[in-house]
């Protein structure tokens, strides 16, 4: 495991500047559909918040014949909180899997020397659909199923999970693979042979703690705008270099 540490490292060429450059129109993409989503659930929001008002109006109603009309639009405004915020979620959704499939699609494929095509980008689509749109779908099932002290905690752990495993269902993808043998394999190179990835973990985190913690102490010298600029640089060239090395690790697993 320690060779392999340093082989991820060798395995860095020139075509790592692509690599960052993938990673950075994700967040680039990512930060642009955030801002939509939030857009879009602020209408919703407005909306909601005009309901107390609303209610209120309908306590100092005199005519019983203007009564439904004021609970008609009462209704009208709650629906439409429902109906933007729905949208905003699957707005959301959507994106991040296609932006997901795009440019972590291209990182990947420049990772494993993969041919970019058709065939790729739609079998590691249909791979991101079961791996985000399913952690998608449990957050939102905690969310109607389990108690709100507990939603969050639990919440986190998915999320935890998902960044665990969804890296590693992108270290072995085949775009000659089938969903279900990519599910099958991801589930034993990540679950079933988990002991593999502890000290690839450890070291990943001493290094970005490491240069957390360089670029803070140095932060006290720089403006705020520029520590923030490094830590942000410092975060994806971590991300990049870590494929690499999940990559070599998921690959070695029999």
């Amino acid at each position: 495991m320690k060779l392999l540490f340093f082989q991820s490292f060798k395995e860095i060429d020139r075509r790592f500047a692509f690599v960052l450059l993938a990673e950075i129109a994700f967040y680039a993409a990512l930060v642009i559909t955030t801002i939509i989503s939030l857009k879009i659930a602020a209408v919703g929001v407005s909306a909601f918040n005009q309901i107390p008002a609303e209610m209120l109006d309908i306590t100092k109603i005199s005519d019983i014949s203007q009564f439904d009309t004021g609970l008609e639009q009462a209704a009208a405004l709650l629906g439409t909180f429902k109906t933007h915020v729905t949208l905003s979620i699957l707005f959301f959704l959507a994106m991040l899997i296609i932006s997901f499939t795009v440019f972590k699609g291209i990182a990947w494929a420049i990772v494993s020397k993969q041919k970019m095509s058709k065939k790729y980008f739609l079998q590691f689509f249909k791979l991101m659909l079961c791996m985000l749109g399913g952690t998608a779908l449990l957050i939102a099932l905690l969310f109607w199923a389990t108690l709100p002290a507990a939603t969050g905690f639990l919440t986190m752990l998915i999320l935890s999970i998902a960044s665990y495993i969804i890296p590693i269902s992108c270290a072995i993808f085949k775009q000659n693979k089938t969903i279900k043998e990519l599910l099958k394999q991801t589930w034993h190179v990540g679950i079933e042979r988990i002991h593999y990835f502890v000290l690839p973990t450890i070291a990943s985190g001493v290094i970005i703690f490491a240069l957390i913690l360089i670029i803070a102490s140095a932060g006290m010298l720089m403006p705020a705008t520029a520590t923030s600029l490094l830590l942000l640089a410092a975060i994806i060239i971590w991300q990049a270099w870590m494929k690499y090395y999940i990559y070599i690790v998921a690959r070695g697993i029999k």
